[in-house]
């Protein structure tokens, strides 16, 4: 629980450095911008659906049936429809943003540090975190895919369970996202990247929960991203070049 509760407060950490320097805003803006439009189409994508997916559903229904359980039904359909939405917008965002966030993370570290970042191929360095960032998300949404499916086999509780289970691996999603932009410009590997949050695991989780959490909100959310590289970015250097 304490590492969890680190882990958030990196997360507030990197959110109250970057607000408290507007040096580091113009790092910010393009992915803040990037993830309000996706964030945007999405919401509108999933309004539009759910309410004709809800009535849509109860006229399948028989009529006696329909008066019983169609309410209920309905607000399934707009809570699978918006945990949908919400999973397509963290996938999208986190790989169209990558590039920008790893800048911010350089520019935070650079702050911090007081020298300069890490020397490295630019170009390499900037494909292999695309590649990650690429692999990351397939592997997010076929997890997704695969439970979501299996919901739908679970009597009643099933697109309940499911759900929370998503909210879980988007949390674990985010935090990979968040600790790579910071990771891959330091050269690792993707099992090395995974064997720091395996390692870290309670604390990145909470790193993770912040990112996720923030994404929720309407506008704000579209800050998640970036803020939660900046606090990756802090976590990193107080523990990451030791765990390597």
């Amino acid at each position: 629980m304490v590492s969890l509760g680190q882990g958030i407060a990196d997360f507030v950490r990197g959110a109250r450095y970057v607000a408290a320097r507007p040096r580091l805003y113009k790092w910010v803006a393009l992915p803040f911008l990037i993830s309000l439009v996706i964030l945007a189409v999405v919401a509108w994508l999933a309004w539009s659906l759910a309410a004709p997916g809800a009535e849509a559903v109860a006229d399948l229904l028989p009529g006696f049936l329909a008066s019983l359980v169609g309410g209920a039904l309905k607000v399934l359909l707009v809570l699978v429809i918006g945990v949908g939405g919400y999973v397509l917008f963290f996938a999208i965002a986190a790989l169209i943003t990558t590039p920008f966030c790893e800048l911010l993370s350089e520019a935070v570290e650079v702050e911090v540090s007081g020298g300069e970042a890490p020397a490295g191929n630019l170009a390499r360095d900037l494909v292999m975190g695309i590649g990650h960032a690429i692999r990351r998300v397939l592997l997010y949404l076929l997890a997704v895919l695969a439970i979501f499916l299996l919901g739908l086999v679970i009597p009643v509780i099933g697109p309940i369970v499911a759900a929370l289970v998503t909210i879980m691996l988007t949390i674990r999603f985010a935090a990979f996202d968040a600790m790579d932009t910071v990771m891959a410009r330091h050269g690792w590997s993707y099992d090395q990247k995974k064997s720091f949050l395996q390692q870290h695991r309670s604390r990145t989780f909470g790193l993770g929960a912040g990112v996720a959490g923030l994404a929720v909100i309407p506008i704000v959310g579209a800050l998640a991203l970036p803020l939660g590289a900046a606090g990756a970015t802090l976590l990193y250097l107080e523990v990451g070049s030791s765990s390597r």
